[in-house]
């Protein structure tokens, strides 16, 4: 299974995406999220925290698109599609979310699972996908940054 890294950023706002990682069909394998980290950028405000959302989406919205890094450069192309920097969101499935995050803005925070079956798991239907939406900014400096790693 390949694994690939992807990163993505947005200005601090609420209700913004800054990833967000989609499959590319039926024909697809489904990806899975093994890791992302969290960080902000710019002198902070104030030491309020943020809050991040990682939740499951039915259409990817519009965003940036990123071509992600395989791993290991000897893998195969990657399928599935990744956004950055949303400017219209994606479309997010009610009362979805897998991770609610709250952060310092002076610090990183990362996710890893402990076993196999914690992975983050992105059905094989198109466009849907995991993001990562700020539900507040609180003292982020400038922007917020998502750096993720997944295999298909």
């Amino acid at each position: 299974m390949p694994s690939f890294s992807c990163s993505g950023s947005i200005t601090a706002a609420a209700t913004k995406t800054p990833l967000i990682i989609t499959s590319g069909g039926t024909s697809s394998p489904r990806t899975r999220i093994t890791q992302f980290i969290l960080s902000a950028s710019g002198t902070p405000s104030s030491d309020a925290g943020y809050e991040m959302q990682v939740r499951r989406a039915t259409t990817a919205g519009t965003a940036t698109a990123f071509t992600p890094l395989p791993v290991d450069p000897a893998e195969t192309a990657c399928e599935t599609t990744v956004g950055v920097n949303a400017t219209a969101e994606p479309t997010y499935t009610a009362s979805s979310q897998l991770k609610d995050i709250l952060a310092n803005p002076r610090a990183t925070w990362t996710w890893m699972p402990y076993q196999v079956e914690g992975e983050l798991v992105i059905p094989a239907t198109a466009s849907n996908g995991i993001g990562w939406q700020l539900q507040s900014a609180g003292g982020v400096g400038s922007a917020v940054f998502v750096d993720a790693t997944f295999r298909e």
